[in-house]
């Protein structure tokens, strides 16, 4: 009889053991979001992005709807404050701290980009950053990523400059009148990069013509007060 409790005792802790066990939540790998801090003016938007995840299965959420609120991982800045958007996947959360500050005007484009090759006494070329262009010629889009491979937080801006060479220097391509830029802060973090698409019919009349050319954005070190610029070259054939 002692016997037969004891394998029973025996049995019992294996089958409990095997319970906790399997229930414990399983912690997802290689997931994360696309951004941890985001910074928006009021009424403007970014994506959110789940990356390793599927979509359709993420659960979004904002922890204070007065200040932003969230729809497929869409944030949409709604006043100043700070909030935190959830997603939430496989019973585990994922969080982006989003600052909303006050909307400003549009910047207005001038007709003609400024020459980077001017370059003002207080912006130096940034030799801790990085920047890449793909041409899409189908969609008509300029894919930049821009890489941060310095041990700060950089500022950038969705404003930029484009140039075209021709008979060896190098000649701004100016914008259509009314074009207006986002003003909406880019934060990239240390050894970090952020992606994003420049739609060229926003800013261009006409299809950009084949030849080289050359896209510069400024950049800033708010920490040391550093202003900078980035510039990179490609090719439309």
């Amino acid at each position: 009889m002692k016997r037969f409790l004891g394998l029973f005792l025996v049995v019992a802790l294996l089958f409990i053991d095997f319970e906790l066990y399997d229930s414990a939540p399983v912690m997802a790998k290689g997931i994360s979001l696309n951004r941890k801090a985001l910074s928006l003016k009021t009424k403007k938007t970014y994506s959110l992005k789940l990356k390793g995840a599927k979509a359709k299965k993420v659960k979004w959420k904002s922890n204070n709807k007065k200040i932003a609120i969230v729809k497929k991982g869409l944030v949409k800045a709604k006043s100043e404050g700070t909030c935190m958007i959830i997603a939430k996947y496989k019973k585990k959360k994922y969080y982006c701290k989003v600052t909303v500050k006050k909307a400003s005007e549009n910047i207005p484009v001038p007709s003609a980009s400024p020459e980077l090759s001017q370059t003002p006494d207080d912006v130096i070329v940034l030799s801790e950053v990085h920047m890449t262009v793909m041409p899409d010629i189908e969609q008509n889009v300029l894919k930049l990523e821009i890489i941060n491979d310095s041990d700060r937080e950089l500022t950038a801006g969705y404003y930029f400059t484009l140039e075209k060479s021709e008979d060896r220097e190098w000649i701004s391509v100016p914008f259509a009148e009314g074009s207006t830029f986002s003003d909406v802060a880019i934060l990239i973090a240390p050894k970090k990069s952020y992606t994003y698409e420049i739609r060229l019919s926003d800013y261009f009349t006409a299809p950009l013509s084949k030849g080289r050319y050359r896209i510069g954005t400024e950049l800033y070190f708010k920490e040391q007060g550093q202003k900078g610029i980035v510039q990179t070259e490609f090719l439309l054939e």
